[in-house]
This record gives structure tokens, C-alpha cells and sequence, in this order.
């Protein structure tokens, strides 16, 4: 009776969560690293990195099947960054402007001869930002045909030749927040971290400016904030109930690689919510749920500046307090960056810098 019990109990319950691999890059003598990743539609997925057999160049991983199979196409060269509103709008940022594609980076335009972009944030097809340095954001109204200079980005008392704007994050009831950081002029150890580990140890670990401009009413107004930080401002993403998650990611010697903090709805309160010293988070986001989403790699010592990836490790919340590790990660999932895509139909996707695509199935 005894052990019909436990068969019984092992019925009813609760399948496990799986990050299954649907794409590993394994092929002798070749690398493919990747940097950044969309699933904006059901059957549209893709990936930026850069492909190397020899020779180095940059390239799209793409799937038109929701996943099943993925291709390797070339792309601008010095591609940087992706953002979809949906499959049938996209905008990639290069080297040098920024390209639109209508069929899931099956081809694309230039629409804004422009150098120095690192990434563009859409609110519908023809509002939208871009933002770089030198302390640059500048905004559209028409889809991208003319683009004017925000001028509450100049506004934070930095240099611009060291400032940059890197990330935007919108939520449907107005408030939005385009972050950056200015990076002061300290000196470097001249061997990379890993050569020299005694040096960097004793290198001070110096604050840099954090460039925050808000606003609350979908970018009618903006009001910019500068904070003193140990660290960089990575991530931010909103949830459906307002509220918003912020990744701030260490360098070097720290106790700990990174925080996660959390900003209220009402952006009246800010609190730590996420910190492992055996967890660097590459990436944050909410799934259809409303569950937070942390990502990244359990670093293989104290100095994450290592060119040696680490196990992937993901974690799960639905209340920001208590966190569950998915643990069922195929086992060949190493990375020193993890970058997180829900899809179109909520599903959770990841992929990593060596290489991989694992999709959630639960």
C-alpha cells in the first residue's frame, strides 16, 4: 500500500520545468558567439552573433518555425543590437545606423545613416527611440524617416565623450526609462584580469554615473536622475502591473557579480530582491504570468573576467521574494552571457553566447 502511495503521489505531481535545447552550434574548428535575441512572432525567432571558421563575420541565426530548425544568414557587418514589436516590425542597430525588416530579418533597409547606436526601443511602428554615445537619444515619430535629439539627454552632468545611453523600457501606462552610464577615466590593469589575478584584486573597484531619464507620460516629459553606482545599469523590465525589475551588473573582484532590484508601481520604493555570489545575472524578464525571470552563468571563480563559461543557471518568482531554481537545463549549457525572448505566445525562450537556443517547456 505503502508504495502504491508514493507511485500516486508521484503521478499527480507537478511535471518539472525543462530548458530543452532546440539549437547547439557544434561544429570542429568553428565558433558561433551570439549577443542578442527576439522571438517577436509564433513562427519568427532571431539571434545576432558572429560566426567564426577562419574568418570572422557577423551573421543572423533564424527560424521561421516556431524553433524547429534555425539557419545561419549573413547581416550588416557590425550589427549590435535587435528590437521587434512583431514579426512584421524590426529594427537592427550597426555600426553604422539603423535597418528596418518587415519579414523577420529576412532582409533590411536602412532607414538612419548614423554611427555610434548601440540600440532602438519602439513603442508602435512609428514612435520610437535610439540611443548611443555620446550621450545621445535621439526620437522618431515617423517610423524613422527623421529623427530629432532628445534634448533631457544632455541634460545629466557627465562627459559625453564617456557617456552613453544603452537600454529603454516602456510600460503600457506611461512610464518609461532610458538608462546609461558614464564611465570615469581611471586606469586599467594592463594584463587582462585572468593574466594578472594578484593585481586586479588589489585594483579599487571605482563608482561610475548612472544616466536615468523617466518619464510618465509615454515621453510626453522627461525628467533626468544621475546616481553614484559600483556598477552598470544592464537591464530594466517592466511588469504587467507596473512594476519594474533592474539589472545592475559588477566587475571584476566583487563579493557578489550582480543585483536585481525592484521599483514599485508606484515607484515610491526601490529594494534589492535578487543577489547570489554564485549567480551572475546577464539577463532579467517577466513572462506572460507575471513571474520574474533571472539569467546568467555560475561564475567558475571569484574573477568573472575569465574567458572560461560557466553552467547556465535560471531562476524563477512569482512574488520577487522567494526564487526556484530551474535546475532541468540540458547539460551542455555553459555561457558567460544568457539573454532571455518571450514569444509571442508567452512561451520562454534563452539563449547563450556559446551558441545555444533552449526553449521552457513545463
Amino acid at each position: 500500500m505503502r508504495f502504491a502511495i508514493l507511485g500516486l503521489a508521484c503521478l499527480l505531481a507537478a511535471p518539472a520545468a525543462t530548458w530543452k535545447s532546440v539549437y547547439f552550434f557544434d561544429r570542429e574548428q568553428e565558433s558561433l558567439q551570439l549577443f542578442d535575441f527576439a522571438m517577436p512572432a509564433a513562427d519568427c525567432g532571431i539571434a545576432l552573433g558572429i560566426h567564426q571558421d577562419g574568418r570572422s563575420q557577423n551573421v543572423a541565426l533564424r527560424t521561421r518555425d516556431g524553433g524547429l530548425t534555425w539557419a545561419i544568414t549573413k547581416v550588416k557587418p557590425e550589427a549590435r543590437s535587435l528590437f521587434f514589436l512583431d514579426g512584421e516590425h524590426g529594427w537592427m542597430v550597426a555600426h553604422d545606423g539603423i535597418y528596418k525588416t518587415s519579414d523577420c530579418g529576412g532582409r533590411w533597409e536602412r532607414v538612419k545613416k548614423e554611427r555610434n547606436l548601440v540600440r532602438v526601443h519602439f513603442l508602435s511602428p512609428l514612435r520610437g527611440y535610439a540611443m548611443g554615445a555620446p550621450k545621445v537619444v535621439l526620437v522618431t515619430g515617423d517610423g524613422g524617416k527623421t529623427w530629432d535629439p532628445l534634448p533631457a539627454a544632455a541634460e545629466p552632468k557627465s562627459n559625453p565623450e564617456r557617456s552613453v545611453y544603452t537600454w529603454a523600457e516602456f510600460h503600457p501606462n506611461g512610464w518609461g526609462m532610458i538608462t546609461g552610464s558614464h564611465r570615469p577615466d581611471r586606469r586599467t590593469p594592463d594584463a587582462p584580469v585572468w593574466m594578472d589575478p594578484e593585481a586586479t584584486a588589489a585594483t579599487r573597484q571605482w563608482p561610475s554615473l548612472s544616466l536615468v531619464l523617466q518619464t510618465a507620460d509615454g515621453g510626453i516629459t522627461w525628467k533626468s536622475l544621475v546616481e553614484s553606482v559600483i556598477g552598470a545599469i544592464g537591464r530594466v523590465r517592466m511588469s504587467p502591473n507596473g512594476a519594474a525589475l533592474v539589472l545592475v551588473e559588477f566587475q571584476h573582484t566583487l563579493d557578489f557579480p550582480s543585483d536585481v532590484l525592484s521599483i514599485s508601481a508606484d515607484r515610491q520604493k526601490t529594494q534589492r530582491v535578487y543577489r547570489r555570489k554564485d549567480h551572475a545575472v546577464t539577463d532579467i524578464l517577466f513572462d506572460a504570468k507575471g513571474r520574474a525571470y533571472v539569467a546568467g552563468y555560475v561564475p567558475p571563480g571569484k574573477l568573472r573576467d575569465v574567458p572560461i563559461p560557466g553552467r547556465v543557471r535560471i531562476e524563477r518568482s512569482d512574488d520577487l521574494a522567494s526564487w526556484e531554481q530551474l535546475l532541468d537545463v540540458d547539460y551542455r549549457a555553459v555561457a558567460r552571457r544568457v539573454m532571455l525572448a518571450r514569444g509571442a505566445d508567452g512561451t520562454m525562450w534563452a539563449a547563450t553566447d556559446t551558441g545555444m537556443i533552449l526553449r521552457l517547456e513545463e
